[in-house]
């Protein structure tokens, strides 16, 4: 509407139509977004309920009942709503996932630890049984010379013992010669 235009002129009908197109346009806007706050209202239920459900799934599985979340005299504690109620036990969940994970972690990190101090201790029980095959094989070689030396020694002392035997002999006979010398000037 122009200033220089007084209403009562022509241009009366015109601003009426010009209200009234605005007066729509208001009123589907409000009525749009009515339906929108309705269509939300709906939405952050279903989301709620999908929540709960979802909440009500987790307390089962980690043995909890909807019990916890009443107050001292068995009332369902209203103080707080469910949303509140909800973001509260998420908290609480994501903590444990929290706890979880680092206690998941220290597992690998101790999973690790012993692996590693089996790997040593696996070369360490290669390395003893390579000394303990070395030992053997030193242990053996060494009696192998042992009784080869003593087999020698042996036949040593029966070469030795013949020789003895022999010699006796020799003198056994030149003792009875001796003798028998000595019987014949007498």
């Amino acid at each position: 509407m122009k200033e220089d235009q007084p209403i009562g002129s022509g241009y009366l009908t015109r601003d009426v139509s010009v209200i009234s197109d605005l007066v729509r346009t208001l009123s589907t806007r409000l009525t749009n977004q009515h339906e929108a706050s309705e269509k939300l209202e709906e939405t952050a239920a279903s989301i709620l309920e999908i929540e709960q459900q979802q909440l009500q799934e987790l307390l089962t599985e980690l043995g909890r009942e909807e019990s916890e979340f009443k107050s001292e005299n068995d009332e369902p504690d209203t103080s707080l709503s469910k949303s509140v109620l909800i973001a509260r036990e998420n908290v609480e969940l994501e903590q444990q996932l929290q706890r979880l994970q680092f206690v998941g972690g220290k597992s690998q990190e101790l999973l690790k630890q012993y692996m590693r101090a089996m790997e040593e201790i696996v070369a360490d029980s290669q390395i003893y049984a390579v000394d303990m095959d070395h030992a053997v094989s030193q242990i053996e070689k060494s009696y192998k010379e042992h009784e080869s030396q003593a087999e020698a020694r042996k036949l040593e002392l029966l070469e030795e013992s013949k020789e003895l035997k022999s010699k006796l002999l020799q003198v056994k006979k030149q003792v009875r010669k001796a003798q028998i010398g000595f019987q014949e000037d007498d």
